[in-house]
């Protein structure tokens, strides 16, 4: 007879659906080297079976395997051009109803399960983020009012970088509701406190620094060597902002030295 033991071993090591997509937006002119390419290496090696499609420009390695949505950038604002792939990721019949949403920039480092994605993960309380006047800053700005006029008076942000369950349904409430095909929000931040911070439910906090365990960010190109290091090693996801692609990019290389099914 099986123990509660054996039931969750049996649970942890679950692997994926087939019918499980992962949605990337990908615009190649923002890209700084082969981000996607290890990208989804790293998703074939840890998440397997898993379905990729890419909303936006497309590559000349890409494979048979990845469903590709063309989409020309529509906004110089980021978090609006996101809000429509988002919106293109909704109206196509090639999308399921609840799929996965990521970033060419973040690499998933070890097997991970459904529910690893699945948890609420925030950096803590939604506040002011990046530079004054910058175009994240207003788009936080803009973020956090619409949630305290919608009464949620303490939210968290959600924009951990890492990926996250969406469902269609709920992902179109949000985008309209909030106008974000038209004015700049973090659109995770609003679905996430919108629909599960106000019925009570609470995050995991996530670091992106020595204290985590979940995900590491890199935004420099000469990041402290044995703190990234120890980074690759124990967090499940890493990613990086264009500062940083050059730190993690040898790690990389090693990690994921061969062409997976998603290239030609």
């Amino acid at each position: 007879m099986k123990g509660i033991q054996d039931i969750i071993a049996e649970q942890i090591t679950e692997m994926p659906d087939p019918g499980i997509t992962v949605v990337i937006p990908f615009k190649a002119s923002a890209a700084k080297g082969n981000e996607l390419q290890y990208a989804l290496r790293a998703w074939d090696k840890h998440f397997p079976g898993c379905r990729i499609a890419i909303i936006g420009d497309s590559l000349p390695w890409f494979g048979k395997e990845i469903l590709h949505i063309p989409m020309d950038t529509v906004s110089d604002n980021p978090q609006i051009d996101v809000a429509h792939k988002m919106a293109a990721a909704i109206a196509s019949d090639l999308i399921p109803q609840d799929f996965i949403w990521s970033n060419d920039d973040i690499y998933t480092l070890c097997p991970i399960t459904l529910a690893d994605i699945v948890t609420l993960k925030a950096h803590g309380k939604l506040s002011a983020k990046g530079l004054a006047e910058g175009l994240y800053r207003k788009n936080a700005d803009r973020t956090l009012k619409a949630l305290k006029e919608a009464g949620i008076d303490e939210p968290y942000d959600f924009a951990t970088h890492t990926p996250v369950a969406l469902g269609k349904n709920l992902l179109s409430e949000v985008l309209h509701k909030f106008k974000c095909l038209d004015e700049g929000h973090l659109v995770y931040s609003l679905y996430a406190n919108y629909f599960f911070v106000q019925a009570g439910y609470r995050p995991t906090i996530t670091y992106n620094d020595a204290r985590g365990s979940i995900v590491a960010a890199v935004y420099r190109a000469n990041p402290d060597a044995d703190l990234l290091k120890k980074a690759f090693e124990t967090r499940k996801w890493i990613n990086n902002n264009d500062g940083g692609w050059k730190a993690v990019e040898p790690y990389l290389q090693k990690l994921f030295p061969d062409k997976c099914r998603f290239e030609k």
